[in-house]
């Protein structure tokens, strides 16, 4: 979905980025912000409810496997970042030939922090390998970045958005953790809905402003029917 969604988002981001006004580039950062809002809330989402879908989908032998993914989770939520940057390197095309960089660099990280924690953590240790990496080639990308372009995107912002997602999925997974580590419960089911549900309020109210700003411009209705057209083209 995050793909998809960035590529139908990349050529009005580039479009704003060709008119050179700082009321273009606002309009990009403030878009951003609430797709980051919207891949903070899928994350969320999958981290919350792996362990009812794994259990229900798995035998016994593979229930431990939920245990993992709200780590992975948090890997990708803090890969999010990099599909914005990654568009203002994109747009200049002396910037994309130095992409690579954070490419390899990310992944013989993630081989040789896997070769460290793997033996001793198992595939907590990948996972940990894996989030590890995914900051790392985060961060390389933030800098080349802002080497050609500070568009106005702000990682404290960013991690703002992110961060309280993380927690509130935490929050979310406790009894899941301490109590009903291998089992169904429709008690912490229930909890797990309440949690999701006051972190929907929060990001509304929080974020109120930028979500209701871009509805009313039609910005992201232009961007999901322009993804519908690479679909129906593809």
């Amino acid at each position: 979905v995050q793909v998809a969604v960035n590529k139908a988002f990349q050529p009005w981001f580039y479009e704003m980025m060709n008119r050179k006004d700082e009321k273009s580039k606002k309009e990009a950062v403030n878009l951003s912000n609430v797709l980051l809002v919207f891949y903070s809330l899928i994350y969320m989402g999958i981290g919350l409810f792996s362990q009812e879908v794994v259990i229900l989908m798995t035998n016994d032998n593979y229930i431990m496997a939920w245990t993992v993914i709200p780590i992975l989770v948090i890997g990708f939520s803090i890969k999010s970042m990099y599909y914005f940057y990654v568009n203002v390197i994109m747009f200049y095309k002396q910037a994309a030939r130095k992409l690579f960089i954070a490419t390899i660099i990310g992944s013989l990280m993630d081989i040789f922090l896997a070769y460290l924690l793997v033996p001793r953590f198992g595939m907590y240790g990948s996972a940990v390998a894996f989030v590890l990496a995914k900051v790392i080639t985060v961060t390389i990308v933030i800098y080349l970045s802002k080497l050609y372009d500070d568009v106005g995107y702000r990682v404290m912002k960013m991690l703002s958005i992110i961060v309280p997602s993380l927690l509130f999925m935490i929050a979310g997974l406790y009894f899941s953790y301490t109590r009903y580590l291998t089992v169904l419960s429709f008690t912490n089911l229930v909890y797990k809905i309440l949690i999701l549900t006051l972190y929907i309020l929060f990001i509304y109210f929080t974020n109120r402003g930028v979500i209701d700003k871009a509805l009313k411009s039609g910005q992201l209705q232009r961007i999901i029917k322009r993804k519908k057209g690479n679909e129906t083209s593809a």
